[in-house]
């Protein structure tokens, strides 16, 4: 989603998402984070928080980009989602995702990959939890905050000031003068 502060903008965004819209299957973290990054660098923000939400990953750039992206000062964490064992793939309308070969794409969560990236990113990394403990730890963390507290800067936004009522107070009298025949030539 675009970076915004409005949730209907972010939850419109987010009904569309399902696994048919992508072009090909697999993962392809490193691209998502270099929009993210690209997301991060529009909006002016030079030391971002990257929250990447992950069973996995596949391509070999993803450790890299993390880096990169953790050198200009962007932090990334990592919500994992899956479990250990593993588990067929949905398609949202029951019927389990199948390969090339017909054989079922299993979801394995691969903990130990995703807390490598978390590392290189230097975030925090937390399986996904029925309840809210996993978002509040990955949002709340003080000893991370602290660190950014000075250098953190509100979302940037134009702000207008709208200054119409005033100016109206100051052309109420001329508009009560237009109501009076020859008020312009009384004027000059």
């Amino acid at each position: 989603t675009p970076l915004t502060r409005d949730n209907e903008t972010i939850s419109s965004q987010l009904r569309v998402l399902e696994p048919k819209i992508m072009p090909v299957q697999g993962s392809r973290l490193d691209l998502g984070l270099l929009k993210a990054g690209d997301l991060l660098k529009q909006a002016g923000v030079s030391a971002g928080d990257i929250l990447l939400i992950a069973d996995g990953y596949q391509s070999n750039q993803t450790l890299s980009t993390i880096k990169q992206l953790h050198s200009i000062g962007h932090r990334i964490s990592i919500l994992g989602v899956g479990t250990l064992e593993g588990a067929p793939l949905s398609n949202g309308q029951g019927d389990v995702i199948r390969d090339n070969n017909q054989n079922p794409v299993l979801a394995k969560l691969e903990e130990k990959q995703l807390q490598k990236l978390v590392k290189a990113g230097g975030g925090v990394y937390s399986r996904i939890r029925p309840d809210n403990k996993d978002i509040d730890y990955l949002l709340n963390l003080p000893e991370l905050n602290k660190e950014r507290e000075v250098t953190d800067q509100p979302f940037q936004q134009n702000q207008w000031k709208e200054n119409g009522p005033y100016l109206t107070i100051l052309l109420l009298p001329f508009a009560a003068l237009a109501f009076r025949r020859g008020w312009l030539l009384s004027l000059l």
